[in-house]
């Protein structure tokens, strides 16, 4: 079933692989907006320093030893580039989540139906839709997390001071049971770990299908997954493939980087290459968790799907007393 999926899935990403594209635009774009916007002002701010000579830029490592002092004489200065690094930080993160619910909004478009194409004006139109259920989701999913792994922080503060008592009694079985508990802690907590990812990748599948409210998709994933614990199996299944195969692209590409002269020239293709490779497995692993999640659920309500009539109306023998099509009439 994972191996149908999975080639089922490579067709949507493939007519979507423009995706791709923006997506490698748009780090191009946070790399310029990074430059413009933090780069400059902290050039201004160094310039003052050592002044725009070139012949004092010699100063320029004894000068960034002593932030302090720097930062001390040009307040405005340092003000002003955190500040720009600040906003920088708030422009990238709206376009990247822009950017993150048009991709998986087109490709959800792309397995629900299949004539769908990619444009880039539906692309920009799914960004706008979701842009603030997946907001919100993932400010409600993150303070989930926070809370779990809180509670986890202070169970395992716990479990180390059991864990520290068992060694301490420096016998056998104290290290037994030390060493016992310490893996089963680390067990549990990895175990927590993948529930949650397993909850929160479950609930914006659901989101996106079913278009539904943040709160809701999150309650709709705890269910599905309760209903359907192989969904866990086929999420982490999926995971597994999709790691192996970006250890693969990337260790194809080490050779081409490590080559004295060679490695110069090809080593930047190589890596957007293998760049490229990883956005396209991470659509095809989506689509593949969106058909995974229609094939278990079947048809969703608001899709154009026909309703499942039989193509032929059924017959029934007639029963005693009555007439069937095309026979003479009874005589008794």
């Amino acid at each position: 079933m994972v191996i149908r999926i999975i080639e089922e899935s490579f067709r949507p990403a493939l007519r979507n692989w423009p995706v791709v594209v923006v997506d490698v635009v748009l780090v191009l774009a946070y790399i310029f907006l990074f430059l413009l916007m933090v780069g400059l002002p902290f050039v201004v701010l160094l310039g003052g320093a050592v002044g725009f000579d070139a012949s004092e830029l010699r100063q320029l490592p004894r000068v960034l030893e002593d932030v302090g002092q720097l930062i001390g004489e040009n307040i405005l200065g340092a003000f002003t580039v955190v500040s720009a690094f600040l906003l920088y930080i708030v422009v990238i993160s709206t376009v990247a989540l822009f950017a993150f619910g048009s991709t998986l909004g087109v490709i959800t478009r792309s397995v629900t139906d299949p004539d769908y194409r990619f444009s880039l004006s539906l692309f920009l139109s799914e960004g706008r839709r979701l842009f603030w259920r997946i907001m919100w989701l993932s400010l409600f999913l993150g303070l989930l997390f926070i809370l779990v792994f809180a509670g986890l922080g202070l169970v395992g503060a716990l479990w180390v001071m059991s864990t520290g008592l068992a060694f301490s009694m420096k016998t056998g079985l104290g290290y037994f049971l030390g060493t016992f508990l310490t893996l089963l802690g680390l067990s549990l907590a990895f175990v927590v770990f993948l529930l949650a990812w397993a909850v929160s990748t479950w609930a914006m599948v659901i989101l996106l299908v079913k278009d539904t409210r943040s709160v809701d998709a999150f309650t709709e994933a705890v269910s599905f997954i309760r209903k359907n614990p192989r969904s866990i199996l086929f999420f982490l299944g999926l995971s597994a493939i999709y790691v192996g195969a970006v250890i693969g692209v990337s260790m194809l590409t080490v050779p081409f980087q490590i080559l004295p002269v060679v490695g110069l020239v090809v080593g930047i293709p190589a890596q957007i290459f293998s760049y490229l490779c990883n956005r396209f497995f991470g659509i095809m692993l989506f689509a593949a968790l969106v058909r995974y999640f229609l094939e278990i659920t079947g048809p969703v309500p608001g899709t154009d799907d026909p309703p499942n009539v039989p193509d032929e109306p059924s017959h029934t023998l007639p029963s005693s007393g009555e007439q069937g099509p095309g026979e003479p009439p009874s005589s008794l």
